[in-house]
Formats: C-alpha cells, structure tokens, sequence
C-alpha cells in the first residue's frame, strides 16, 4: 500500500503530488482498470492470442526496416561532384585551376 507522510514545510499539493506519482509507479491505476469488470476465461485467451500477434506483426515490422536500410547501407553512393572553383561546370577544367591530382588534394 502506498502511503506519503507530510514533510515539514510540505504543502498539501505538494505531498498530494508525490503520492500520485508513487501511486503511478506501483501500478495500482493499472491493476484497478483490469479488475474493473470480470473478464472470461475466452476472453481472456483472446487478448493473448491479440496481443501475440501485434507483437509478432510489430518484430516483422522491425525486421523488414533493418533490412531496408541495411540495403540501404550496401549500395555504393554516387555523389555528384561539385565543379571546382573557377571552372565553367561542363566537366571540363580550365587550365588546371581548381583541379584534384590522383590524392584528391588541390
């Protein structure tokens, strides 16, 4: 059972909060609404039975994502290529100004 004892220079508010959050923790909220009302045996086993399969359908998801961007990761990247400073852009270069040598240095 959940219980908060007032500190000293605690408001109400204050203690009332704190009691909310234990109460929170622990569960208490949760295990309320299950027993709210009585739920049958088959009704019971059906929300298993949901449950796996949201959770199965949830892990396929997962898997296919890993896969995609594993894909993903695998193909060589084709980056277009900037034409260097002081050159026209059509692939051709002026002078060898803004040229990279065989190091990709300038």
């Amino acid at each position: 059972m959940v219980y908060v004892e007032l500190r000293e220079g605690e408001t109400i508010d204050e203690a009332l909060r704190r009691f909310k959050r234990q109460c929170e923790r622990s569960g208490i909220l949760q295990e309320i609404r299950k027993r709210e009302y009585h739920v049958t045996p088959s009704e019971k086993k059906k929300q298993r039975m949901n449950e796996a399969v949201r959770k199965l359908q949830r892990k396929i998801m997962k898997m296919q994502r890993n896969q995609s961007t594993d894909r993903k990761k695998r193909r060589p990247r084709k980056f277009f290529r900037r034409p260097a400073f002081g050159t026209t852009g059509t692939g051709g270069s002026t002078s060898g100004s803004g040229s990279m040598g065989p190091q990709g240095t300038r």
